[in-house]
């Protein structure tokens, strides 16, 4: 693993000239929800079919097969349709010039043109994409972002789901064009109050973890490398789903085992194996995964070990930003959700992208890997 991550981010293209600039995103959710749409719709009628021809002993297993094959090609067009719809709405192209910002909205069927003009925007905000109520005691990055431009008193929401540092590069790309002199950054939704039943404290004063009651991480020192090693936790909400679950399939049979089913039986029986099925993936996925981050003053290795892949990438410290802690879901509305929940990773700025490492630890933890992470690098930096 000699190969250090690319800086510049995979899906912007951002072109600059003497006298325009343009920003697109590459868009390559949709083509994935459409496969899953199709694949919907073939088993749709593979069922129809098999439901006309339920009375022979064929029509009854195609049911079976289409059933099992339309459950799972609707999980996974359900799963794609917020990626579908965030491809959507970032489905735009930008052109800034010296007087005139365009934006072309361009959908499946037509393309929608609208000018600004450039002396009357007055500010360019990157704000997050979620409801976000500031918590002073927990601070953290909300996970996707987009751009906001204040034209002639009227907010213009510009792309969906971006990450920090791509919301930014956007930014800095349009902003030339206007009569701004700076960039307004929020980390929660403007104007929203703070939430009332959090005390108010300095971010220093976030909880800190200690060693002692972090059982999922460890760490080893020396002189050249330090390395960080987190095991996975259980999400107990996954397990108690997969109980119900099954007890219910246990039911259904015993109800049923001695009566042929009919077809809207198998239907729900092939959904609730769908459901299984992708709980028990789950819960297997997040107890075998393993990473591993290694930290020196020249590099910071990650390392992603699961039983069917594994994924290394490598870092350079000098184009590393601060770390801070980020959300695997864009959710969090009261502080009971930070000691409770293990919804929070650790993330950092490289070049135009935002990385991640952890895949869900209480909000502590985060905190605790955050910090150890960012002084160890400064002492190697300086030592250097």
């Amino acid at each position: 693993m000699n190969t250090f991550e690319a800086l510049a981010s995979e899906r912007l293209v951002l072109r600059h000239e003497s006298n325009f600039a343009s920003v697109t995103i590459r868009n390559n959710k949709r083509r994935l929800w459409l496969v899953f749409f199709v694949a919907s719709a073939i088993a749709l009628v593979g069922l129809a079919w098999g439901l006309w021809q339920n009375s022979n002993p064929i029509g009854s297993s195609v049911i079976f097969l289409f059933s099992v094959g339309l459950v799972f090609s609707l999980f996974g067009a359900i799963f794609f349709w917020q990626k579908f719809q965030t491809d959507m709405k970032n489905a735009k192209k930008i052109v800034v010039t010296n007087d005139l910002i365009t934006i072309e909205s361009l959908g499946i069927f037509r393309s929608r043109h609208q000018t600004l003009a450039s002396a009357a925007i007055e500010s360019v905000k990157v704000v997050p994409d979620a409801f976000s109520r500031p918590f002073r005691k927990y601070p953290y990055r909300r996970r996707n972002h987009h751009l906001c431009l204040q034209h002639a008193g009227e907010d213009i929401h510009i792309f969906s789901g971006l990450s920090h540092m791509e919301a930014k590069a956007i930014a800095a790309t349009i902003l030339p064009g206007t009569n701004c002199l700076q960039l307004d950054v929020y980390a929660t939704t403007p104007g929203v109050p703070r939430h009332p039943n959090v005390v108010q404290l300095h971010e220093q004063d976030a909880p800190p973890a200690t060693p002692a009651n972090n059982s999922h991480v460890s760490i080893s020192r020396n002189d050249e490398m330090t390395n960080i090693k987190l095991r996975p936790h259980l999400v107990w909400s996954h397990v108690m789903s997969l109980v119900l679950v099954a007890f219910w399939s246990i039911a259904s049979f015993d109800r049923f085992a001695n009566a042929a089913p009919d077809a809207a039986q198998m239907l729900l029986n092939a959904i609730m194996l769908g459901i299984f099925v992708l709980l028990l993936g789950r819960i297997f996925f997040d107890m075998s995964r393993k990473e591993t981050v290694s930290i020196s003053a020249e590099f910071v290795d990650h390392r992603i070990s699961s039983p069917f892949r594994e994924q290394c990438f490598r870092y350079r410290t000098a184009n590393i930003g601060r770390f801070e802690i980020t959300n695997t879901y864009d959710k969090v509305f009261v502080d009971s959700d930070f000691e409770r929940k293990t919804i929070f990773k650790v993330c950092f700025d490289y070049g135009q992208t935002a990385r991640t490492i952890g895949f869900g630890m209480p909000y502590s933890e985060a905190n605790y890997i955050c910090d150890i992470m960012s002084n160890d690098l400064k002492e190697r930096r300086r030592a250097a």
